[in-house]
């Protein structure tokens, strides 16, 4: 409704301006025609005149066709350039109409390209481990006795809140279902809990290569950021932009992960689906722009056995403001409820919701990305309040749940689907990355016992963890027997090894490659396809075409208004 408004303001103008000078040439002609009459002067010589003016315009204009309208003296031909000149209006009409209506709509025209004068700006990377506890649970809260007295006391949780808190025995059961999962475990765990690590740990090597790579490179394995995650408990941030790189000039183009993730979890848990957590095997990994929050719900999951090659494409995307968009775009740097990380749109959608949910519920929602100012201060909706020693004791009863710890969950939904307090707009310059993963078995096995050799081995796990001793002690066998043959790089045939048997690298480790292969960035760069200059060249085109009104007509309306002011100023002397 509002662009068919804007439409007809604007054909309105246009028709003020086309028929402007007309209107004032009688005006003048009718101000003189009365000063004439005033002074009882002769009318019909007055309109005499004028009406010769207008023929004589008429039958010299370059509007096309109204000279052979008014010179024919065929009534057929005159009738066919009546109806030639009414059908070209018409159409003139309809055509700046539909213009109108176009420019009205605030279209937009997207250019992308190489940005030859931009640089590349790697990206930050977070990974999770989608099984943190693959080496086991912590012993604060075992998750054995947490599953053990949520359904020892499922029934009385269930009665409890259907009776007591109207809930309907769906939401009942949702709300159980939530807790009754690892997401559930996490919530009621210290944030600072110590968690066991396998050997060797989750992160093995770390380098990041510069733009003159293979040669020159660094190694960032202590350059991580441990931060608390309500779905992975503990996921690692590396942040490009803090290293310490020796060459300034050179941009970092490549980042390379070996990583552990740990033996098969054998220990059986309810299964919970769900779009923002991911119950794979493997890691979770989230490429972002540089200080701001990771969006792991929009990241990609790899598996163990596998060598990843993550190709990274940095564009430099810039929007346009109001009125090429409803809402516009703001130059916000920074989050309003976190400071210190930097804006994106799906962050303050998160983050203002979460402030509501606070501010409402008393906790925040572990289905949103979680505030760093808030991770350590805040429980999280879901959180029992449990005292764990009595847990250990046996001693645990429905009555030690917080009392409102239902209230709070179902508060947190509420709100998750309500509006934000702020207004989350787009950013107008924003830099993005778009990236594509290919996967490849890994690694093979000419490879298998020099990597634990390099990795396992001589790190002395095999000596120091039990575990990992059992798990690799076919390996360790078979390693031996390679040093006892003063050989390690011997045929596997040639000591008979059973290649079934070498499974434990390919279900523990992965490697995942991060790669920009272009030297300059790309740019994303909207401008409005109806521009001013656009919009009169369309106009002059239009009149041109149907009726060849141009600049020149307006000049033949200043000389018939001048004709007729001469005219009637003869007529008055």
């Amino acid at each position: 409704m509002q662009v068919f408004k804007n439409a007809i303001t604007f054909l309105y103008l246009l028709r003020l301006v086309l028929v402007n000078l007309a209107v004032n040439a009688l005006v003048n002609v009718l101000v003189s025609f009365m000063d004439l009459k005033q002074r009882n002067e002769p009318a019909p010589k007055i309109l005499s005149y004028v009406k010769s003016e207008l023929i004589s315009y008429a039958e010299n204009t370059t509007i096309r066709g109204l000279p052979r309208f008014v010179k024919s003296k065929d009534p057929f031909l005159k009738a066919i350039w009546l109806m030639f000149l009414l059908t070209c209006t018409t159409a003139l009409t309809a055509f700046l109409y539909f213009a109108a209506v176009k420019f009205a709509s605030w279209p937009i025209l997207t250019k992308y390209g190489e940005m030859v004068d931009g640089w590349i700006k790697f990206p930050d990377v977070t990974i999770c481990n989608l099984d943190t506890f693959a080496f086991g649970y912590p012993d604060i809260l075992p998750i054995q006795l947490y599953f053990f007295l949520l359904l020892k006391n499922k029934m009385t949780i269930l009665q409890q809140m259907v009776k007591n808190k109207n809930f309907s025995e769906l939401q009942a059961q949702k709300l159980f279902d939530e807790l009754h999962s690892v997401p559930g475990y996490i919530l009621n765990l210290p944030k600072n809990s110590d968690v066991n690590r396998d050997c060797p740990g989750f992160i093995l090597q770390c380098s990041i290569h510069l733009g003159n790579w293979p040669d020159d490179s660094i190694d960032c394995l202590n350059s991580f950021e441990k931060h608390w995650n309500s779905n992975y408990y503990t996921c690692y941030t590396l942040r490009t932009s803090k290293l310490q790189l020796s060459s300034t000039n050179t941009s970092v183009k490549g980042l390379n992960l070996v990583l552990n993730v740990g033996p098969p979890n054998l220990f059986q848990i309810p299964y919970l689906h769900s779009f923002t957590r991911s119950q794979a095997r493997g890691v979770q990994v989230n490429v972002h722009s540089s200080g701001t929050p990771a969006s792991l719900k929009n990241g990609f999951s790899v598996a163990p056995g596998t060598e990843n090659i993550v190709t990274i494409v940095q564009t430099e995307k810039q929007r346009l403001n109001k009125p090429y968009h409803k809402e516009g775009c703001t130059h916000e740097t920074s989050l309003k409820v976190s400071p210190n990380e930097r804006y994106t749109r799906d962050s303050c959608v998160d983050f203002c919701k979460q402030e509501n949910i606070l501010k409402n519920c008393g906790c925040v929602s572990p289905y949103l990305g979680v505030p760093l100012s808030y991770v350590h201060t805040t429980d999280m909706c879901g959180n029992f309040s449990l005292n764990h020693s009595l847990i250990l004791q046996n001693k645990f009863d429905v009555s030690l749940l917080n009392k409102n710890v239902y209230d709070n969950f179902r508060c947190s939904e509420k709100y998750l689907k309500g509006f934000c307090n702020y207004n989350c707009l787009n950013p107008c310059d924003e830099t993005l990355y778009e990236t594509y993963l290919s996967t490849a078995a890994w690694p093979q096995y000419s490879f298998q016992f020099g990597f634990f050799e390099k990795y396992i081995y001589k790190m002395n796990c095999t000596k120091t963890n039990s575990g990992v001793a059992a798990r690799y002690e076919y390996y360790t066998n078979i390693l031996e027997r390679f040093y006892q043959l003063g050989d390690v790089y011997s045929e596997l045939s040639s000591i008979n090894v059973n290649e079934s048997e070498l499974k434990q690298i390919q279900e523990s480790f992965l490697t995942i490659k991060f790669l920009i292969k272009e030297d300059f960035p790309y740019y994303s760069m909207e401008q409005g396809a109806y521009t001013w200059d656009t919009v009169v060249g369309v106009i002059g085109g239009m009149l041109s075409l149907w009726l060849g009104i141009s600049a020149a007509t307006v000049v033949e309306l200043v000389e018939l208004v001048v004709a007729l002011r001469m005219n009637i100023s003869t007529v008055d002397t």
